[in-house]
This record gives C-alpha cells, sequence and structure tokens, in this order.
C-alpha cells in the first residue's frame, strides 16, 4: 500500500507543480491523498507507513463510527426514529440530547461520538435488517477491544477475529443502500481509506503496543484550554497577541505560585542534595508574631531526598495547577 501510494505522490508531481496548490489538492484528491507530496518516510527503502504511524482512537475510531456507522443507521431507521429513541433516554450529566435528530448537530465532540456509541446499537436493534446489525455490532466490538489498556495476544485474536466478521457481513451495508455520497447518491463500494486502515491495527498493535496511550484526545483538548478559553476572555480582537498575552501571564502565575510554595515548604535547592535544608523548624521568614513553620522532614532521615517531580509535588500545597490552566 505505501510503495502504491509513493508513486501516485511522485505521479502527481510531476504532472503538477506542488506550489500550484489548487490544482495540485484537485488532482490528489482523485487518489484519496491529502496533497503532500514529500511525507517524511519518503527516502526511506522500503518504508511500511502502517508499521510506525500508530493508531489514534480519536480520528480513527471515535470519527470513523460518526462520519460511517452512524450515516449508515441514519439512513437506515431515519433520523426522526433515532432522534426520538435518543430523545427519550433517560437524561444524565454531560451528555448532549438532540430533540432534532443526531444528524441536525454541529461541531460534535469527541465526547458527544463516543456516547452515541454506547447507545446506537441498542437503539437500531429490531428496526434494521438482521446482517446490517451484524456488521454494525462487529464494528463497535472492534472499536472496544482496540481500546483496552492491555492487549494479549487473545485479545488480538478476538479484534480479528470481529474484523472478519464485518467483512462477512458488510454487503449489507450496500444492499440496504445506507452508504451514500455527496447528492445522496448511493456508493456500492467500499474504497474508505479509515475502513481499510482497520486491516493495519493488529499489526500496528504488536509492534509499539496498546494504542490507547497513543489517543489525540489531550492535545486536541488542549486547543480548548490554550485558545479557545484565553480567546473567550478578550474582547474578539487581536486573538493571536491576546491569547499569548493570557498565556504568559498564566505562566507567570504558576512560576511565582511554585516559588512561594517552595519556599513556604523550606525546600533548599542550594545543597547538592535538594531537599530540606538543616533548619528546617528555625526559619527567618515572616514577622514575629507569624513565623513561617517547616514541616518535619519524612522518613528517619535528617534530610529529605528530592529527586523526582512527584516528591516534590508532593511536599509543596501550590494554590494553582503546575500544568495546564490557572
Amino acid at each position: 500500500m505505501a510503495s502504491t501510494t509513493l508513486a501516485q505522490l511522485h505521479a502527481i508531481k510531476d504532472a503538477v507543480h506542488p506550489w500550484n496548490l489548487n490544482y495540485y489538492i484537485k488532482e490528489a484528491a482523485k487518489f484519496c491523498l491529502n496533497g503532500v507530496h514529500q511525507p517524511f518516510w519518503h527516502d526511506w527503502p522500503m518504508a511500511e507507513p502502517s508499521n510506525f504511524l500508530t493508531s489514534k482512537p480519536l480520528h480513527h475510531w471515535h470519527r470513523i463510527f460518526w462520519d460511517h456507522d452512524a450515516k449508515w443507521c441514519i439512513q437506515v431507521l431515519g433520523d426522526s426514529k433515532i432522534g426520538f429513541q435518543f430523545s427519550v433516554l433517560h437524561p444524565h450529566m454531560t451528555f448532549q440530547h438532540s430533540k432534532e435528530g443526531i444528524s441536525k448537530l454541529e461541531q460534535v465532540t469527541g465526547h458527544e461520538q463516543w456516547d452515541m456509541q454506547h447507545y446506537m446499537i441498542p437503539i437500531i436493534t429490531g428496526g434494521v435488517p438482521k446482517h446490517f446489525l451484524i456488521a454494525l455490532c462487529a464494528l463497535a466490538d472492534f472499536h472496544y477491544l482496540t481500546q483496552a489498556p492491555q492487549i494479549t495476544e487473545e485479545i488480538c485474536g478476538r479484534i480479528d477475529a470481529v474484523l472478519a466478521k464485518f467483512h462477512e457481513h458488510k454487503d449489507a451495508v450496500i444492499s440496504a443502500g445506507a452508504q451514500k455520497g455527496w447528492g445522496n447518491k448511493v456508493i456500492d463500494l467500499w474504497y474508505i481509506p479509515k475502513l481499510e486502515f482497520l486491516q493495519s491495527v493488529v499489526s500496528n498493535i504488536c509492534n509499539n503496543g496498546a494504542a490507547i496511550p497513543w489517543s489525540a484526545d489531550a492535545t486536541e483538548h488542549a486547543h480548548i484550554t490554550e485558545i479557545k478559553n484565553p480567546a473567550s476572555s478578550g474582547n474578539n480582537q487581536d486573538y493571536e497577541s491576546q491569547i499569548c498575552r493570557y498565556l504568559d501571564h498564566a505562566e507567570k502565575c504558576q512560576r511565582f505560585d511554585l516559588a512561594t510554595a517552595v519556599r513556604k515548604a523550606c525546600m533548599d535547592f542550594h545543597s547538592n542534595d535538594m531537599g530540606f535544608g538543616p533548619d528546617t523548624n528555625n526559619s527567618d521568614d515572616g514577622d514575629d508574631n507569624n513565623p513561617i513553620k517547616c514541616p518535619e522532614p519524612p522518613g528517619d532521615d535528617p534530610l529529605h531526598m528530592v529527586d523526582t517531580t512527584h516528591a516534590l509535588l508532593s511536599m509543596i500545597t501550590p494554590m494553582t495547577q503546575l500544568a495546564g490552566t490557572t
């Protein structure tokens, strides 16, 4: 697959100059490529991207559910019926209910996609063809099995089995007319890159370990804490400068809080041992009426070693988080 893709990229590059962006991207789209003409492995002999590009649960499983599984269910069962089923679910915190149907939702987050996956199979049961339901169940099992924090050879075998079951029954999706493209046109083929990517998940897990640590949830959430929240504190003008100023102030507050928390704990970082100073109970900071009393060094040693961030954080009490937002 990798050699074919690289050959296609070089063919497009020879025909169209990459800096002719509009035309080049259109030509690349014909081969389901994103237009990157020199991936970082382009000069690696016999490179196989599926061996070193790890799976990302947020995009490769939660997003594929929303882009394909949910759309198939809407086409077969109907948006009004699915929307009604979701609307009558017992309300609980963090779950977004939509009275107008799930197809009307805009800016659906990964968390919302995750919630919908929990309920989609029981919601469509009884209203869709049997083999269609089996295919969707197999994909759901695949998504959950591959998110296990620890994956054994037995689980890898189960992942391969449920993926094979999906391929065995996937024709029911096309038979039901569920797969449609632009203009509501029925698509009767399976040239779907995200579904093709599922074939390499087990081999990738064998090479790189469980996929869940590679999830992009944390970096995607950082867009909220580092961009959206600072932007909402401004006046909707000059976003870049205001966001940078906000983050700079937040970092300075965190550093000041860290320094004062360390000083209050009477930590001595000037000695080679990096621990509590020798005069932990006789600090000269503070006034005579309210002197600062330093804690006793833990353990039997007169000087407690501090050689890790975890050890330091366990001995101080900052007012703000030392990582993330203030």
